[in-house]
């Protein structure tokens, strides 16, 4: 996916003249270097940002019938999905095979046994799987909630996330800075907040780790991938004006892609004009 943003910021970046390409990469990658550098300082005070999982402990009137069908892949870590009925276990279950660097998953039946024909691990990830279930299902919890890894981001994180998401944008908004490293910055910085305030993201754990109690190194996190991409963005983009051909082909398609926007926004504003006026 990170890849998109490599081709989205060339699209942005590249100019009919170097000097101007070069002057909005460095604006560009400035603007995205502020935003991961707010994402690595939340890390510190919330090592897995809001990374969580679904409450599967019972309660007293489904003992008999809940299903808990649990996955763990690499990258993204540990999932527990409740199911009321064996068919959307299975679906649950079925749904798990999209994706790649999945190391198991199993259905759990309402007596707490594995299901032999639904459960596949790879090698040495059956015990981690008996240990993590054995783990959440003695959890503290109100069945159907979500227990964070770090126990602080249920005090107080989504009121910190919040004021941080709202200071960082204002600081955009009033700083005496380039408008390409206001586009970058903001883009940048709501994208990584809203991944870290997921549960179902947050900051990824070790890929190694069966209990995900370690973050993974900072050079596979996220927000790394996200610099890194801008700066290979960038080194297309500035390359680009150095090969004849294309820097005669960028005026072109400037005009060209002027001419659609153009022709796109008078079509959506005459077909507002006709949904309004019936």
């Amino acid at each position: 996916d990170n890849w998109a943003n490599a081709a989205q910021f060339v699209v942005f970046t590249v100019a009919v003249k170097r000097g101007t390409t070069i002057n909005q990469a460095f604006q560009g990658i400035t603007g995205t270097l502020m935003a991961v550098l707010n994402i690595h300082l939340m890390s510190y005070i919330f090592p897995f940002g809001a990374r969580g999982h679904l409450c599967t402990r019972k309660s007293s009137d489904t003992d008999d019938k809940d299903y808990v069908v649990m996955s763990h892949r690499r990258w993204e870590g540990w999932r527990a999905h409740v199911a009321t009925t064996l068919p959307q276990a299975i679906q649950y279950y079925n749904d798990l095979s999209d994706g790649g660097g999945i190391t198991g998953r199993v259905i759990y039946d309402p007596s707490g046994n594995p299901m032999e024909q639904y459960e596949w691990y790879q090698v040495g990830w059956e015990e981690k799987f008996s240990k993590r279930f054995e783990s959440i299902s003695e959890e503290e919890c109100e069945p159907g909630s979500t227990v964070y890894l770090d126990p602080n981001y249920a005090e107080y994180g989504e009121v910190i996330c919040m004021f941080d998401v709202i200071l960082v944008l204002l600081l955009f908004l009033i700083g005496n800075i380039s408008k390409t490293t206001i586009m970058w910055g903001m883009s940048s910085h709501v994208y990584l907040m809203m991944n870290f305030m997921n549960p179902a993201k947050g900051i990824a754990a070790d890929p190694n780790n069966a209990r995900d109690e370690f973050q993974t190194d900072w050079w596979l996190t996220e927000y790394f991938v996200t610099q890194a991409m801008v700066l290979v963005g960038a080194v297309v983009s500035i390359i680009s004006t150095m090969v004849p051909y294309a820097r005669l082909g960028n005026v072109t398609k400037l005009f060209d892609d002027a001419m659609m926007l153009t022709q796109s926004i008078t079509t959506i504003w005459q077909e507002s004009v006709t949904y309004l006026s019936g």
